[in-house]
């Protein structure tokens, strides 16, 4: 979607390496380093389109939230929302 000129995608994650276990132990020592600039994560997801809708939830990205693991479910809740307060929305993620 992103290679879509009028869609922007964007996707907040501070630490430098996205791998999984067993490289786990590098987020940790990275987390060790550099701990306060890491503890300031955005958990929340966001969807925001035209500044008119937007979707809130709690889809994280990855296999295992896609319905794609053996060892995992996740159930998670959206909530799709109109009205001036979607600018603020968009507005509070662009402070963040």
């Amino acid at each position: 979607m992103n290679q879509h000129p009028n869609i922007e995608i964007r996707i907040y994650n501070p630490f430098s390496m996205r791998v999984r276990f067993p490289f786990a132990v590098f987020q940790l020592a990275e987390f060790a380093i550099n701990g306060n600039r890491l503890n300031h994560r955005m958990h929340n997801k966001l969807l925001v389109t035209d500044n008119q809708l937007a979707i809130l939830g709690g889809r994280n990205i990855g296999d295992d939230y896609s319905g794609y693991s053996k060892d995992w479910y996740f159930a998670d809740t959206y909530l799709l929302i109109s009205g001036p307060i979607v600018t603020e929305m968009a507005d509070g993620f662009d402070g963040y």
